[in-house]
């Protein structure tokens, strides 16, 4: 991802990033996992694969934290929130789903009712909204 910045925390996407390296057991077992959440998915977010064997996928890597925590990673990414959704030991399909979900919600753009602004949810409920 050479412009990360302009092309997914300047878009107005979610995006749900898979980070793994070809020499990790860990990754080649998650492998599968991930590509049928990756295809339940692909319809409602952006899906990316970051490979940390190459210099600039390392470098997004240590950025964004995944270094850290370990590989296999996936990270759910919506303009400038990002938040590490499993990192380390691969979940199930059915938990990685809902935690996909669960977080992307959280900051997918949601249409105001009365000015038809689209805000993050983050910042909107019912009863408020803060900008």
């Amino acid at each position: 991802m050479e412009n990360f910045t302009s092309d997914v925390v300047e878009s107005k996407h979610v995006f749900v990033l898979e980070y793994y390296s070809k020499m990790c057991g860990s990754c080649k077992e998650f492998e599968p996992i991930w590509e049928h959440v990756a295809n339940s998915i692909e319809n409602e977010y952006r899906i990316g694969r970051v490979n940390i064997d190459s210099k600039e996928g390392m470098g997004l890597a240590k950025k964004q934290g995944i270094l850290k925590l370990g590989i296999p990673a996936v990270q759910v990414v919506a303009g400038s929130h990002a938040e590490i959704v499993m990192a380390g030991k691969p979940m199930s399909q059915a938990a990685l789903l809902r935690s996909i979900s669960t977080t992307a919600k959280r900051y997918q753009p949601t249409k105001h009712p009365e000015t038809g602004l689209y805000v993050h949810s983050e910042f909107y409920s019912e009863n408020k909204m803060e900008l």
